[in-house]
């Protein structure tokens, strides 16, 4: 038998791979690359704005390449996503050379660094192994402009990261269980709202997928399991549930009639002050206090 062939602790408890994952080495945002779709948003706007063609676009920072060995040539503008930990000596190498850029930046920290204008867009974008970094961008392309917002930028970059966020994220169907199927999280409901109910053994039925999960597919089931429930013991859960959201109502009602309650008797102290002040000091007072 092979060593791979041998059962290990991963396979006996789940648990135990995402304890061996907490000791691999953390992803940065220097491992973070450009999708082609926001790096084509970029693009357009860099085309747009300044008028750069896409043939005199250079992206020198890929995995194991020292853009300090690139070969750059005249009137060229570097148009990519550099390792931020050295963003800082980029922009000075870039600056001493006299080569133009639009490089992304970290949105926080954009301010602490000189020789570039800041274009803010505080947008979330979505790299390539699925992180979401705020970023915004620096730029070369504006001299003797210190920073500035951008909100058309910002909102088409935020649409190429929803589109991606869509395109990645896993669909998970999701289901209303009618009153006779009881699951974990419907206990949980009522525990949390303060309502007990207990079930019983000889009032459920354990079930894993429900006949219509069945028909649609072998990974739709109830999520943890189930119980099918009898006649009484569906009845008292739903009756629970609707008495829980009853008390709700009730409660909020209460609020606001002790709320009315406290204005009225305002309303009375108030008048009850005025009386006061007039058989005190009588009504010719009041109205030389008024001027009339």
């Amino acid at each position: 038998m092979r060593i791979n062939d041998q059962i290990g602790f991963a396979d006996i408890d789940p648990n135990y791979q995402a304890f061996v994952d907490k000791f691999k080495p953390k992803k940065t945002t220097d491992d973070c690359y450009t999708t082609d779709e926001i790096f084509a948003v970029i693009v357009d706007y860099v085309r747009e704005k300044y008028g750069v063609t896409p043939d005199r676009i250079v992206r020198p920072f890929w995995p194991g390449q020292d853009y300090r060995e690139i070969d750059y040539p005249d009137g060229c503008v570097v148009v990519d996503n550099p390792p931020f930990s050295i963003l800082s000596q980029i922009i000075t190498d870039y600056n001493k050379a006299g080569i133009d850029f639009f490089l992304f930046e970290p949105y926080l920290t954009a301010l602490g660094r000189r020789g570039a204008t800041h274009i803010i867009t505080a947008t979330n974008i979505v790299y390539e192994n699925g992180a979401e970094v705020p970023s915004s961008f620096c730029t070369s392309l504006e001299p003797g402009v210190l920073a500035r917002s951008d909100p058309e930028l910002a909102q088409a970059i935020n649409r190429a990261s929803e589109a991606l966020r869509r395109k990645s994220k896993k669909q998970v169907a999701k289901y209303v269980y009618p009153d006779a199927v009881l699951t974990s999280a419907d206990l949980g409901y009522l525990a949390v709202h303060e309502t007990a109910l207990t079930i019983y053994e000889r009032d459920a039925f354990f079930v894993r997928q429900l006949d219509a999960q069945k028909s649609a597919g072998k990974k739709q089931a109830i999520f943890g399991a189930g119980y099918l429930l009898s006649t009484k013991a569906a009845a008292e859960k739903a009756r629970r549930r609707k008495g829980r959201r009853r008390k709700g109502r009730r409660r909020k009602g209460r609020r606001r009639k002790g709320r009315r309650r406290k204005g009225r008797r305002r309303k009375v102290a108030i008048k009850r002050s005025r009386a006061r002040y007039n058989r005190h000091f009588g009504r010719e007072s009041i109205n030389e206090l008024l001027g009339g």
